[in-house]
C-alpha cells in the first residue's frame, strides 16, 4: 500500500468538507442553541467544582474525626478516674488535656473552613446554571 501524500493526510484532519455531515445542534447530546466550546468549558468549570466539593467533603469528614477524638479520650479519663488521684497525675493530665484542646480547635477550623468553601463552590455552579438554560435541565 502506498502511503497517503501531505496533502491526503491534512484534508483527513480538517475532517469533513460537507457541513450536513457534521453533527448537527441537539445531536449527540449537545442541546440546540449552544455551541460546543462553551459547553465543554463550562462543563469543564462543573467538573472542577465537583471535585473540589468532594475535597470539601473529605476534609469535614476529616475535621470531624479529629474533633471526636479528644472528645472519646475525655470520656474515658472521666470514667476510670475514680482508679486514680487527679493531683498526683497533673504532669500526664495536663499536657494531655492541652493536646485534647489543640485537635478540638484544628478539628473546628477544619470544619468551619470546608465548610465555607463548600457553599462558595455550590455558589460558583448555581451561578453556572443560571448563565446557561442548557445546564439547568441536566442539573435539577
Amino acid at each position: 500500500m502506498s502511503e497517503p501524500n501531505q496533502s491526503e493526510k491534512s484534508r483527513k484532519a480538517e475532517g469533513p468538507s460537507n457541513p450536513s455531515a457534521r453533527p448537527r445542534d441537539g445531536e449527540n447530546g449537545i442541546p440546540a442553541g449552544a455551541a460546543p466550546q462553551d459547553l465543554a468549558l463550562e462543563m469543564g468549570k462543573i467538573q472542577v467544582l465537583l471535585a473540589e466539593k468532594r475535597t470539601s467533603l473529605s476534609a469535614i469528614r476529616t475535621g470531624l474525626a479529629i474533633f471526636t477524638l479528644p472528645l472519646s479520650v475525655t470520656t474515658v479519663l472521666i470514667t476510670t478516674s475514680r482508679y486514680y488521684i487527679f493531683r498526683d497525675n497533673l504532669h500526664y493530665l495536663i499536657p494531655l488535656l492541652v493536646l485534647c484542646a489543640a485537635l478540638v480547635l484544628f478539628g473546628t477550623y477544619l470544619i468551619v473552613s470546608s465548610l465555607l468553601r463548600f457553599r462558595h463552590q455550590a455558589g460558583q455552579i448555581r451561578k453556572i446554571k443560571q448563565q446557561s438554560p442548557e445546564w439547568q435541565e441536566i442539573l435539577d
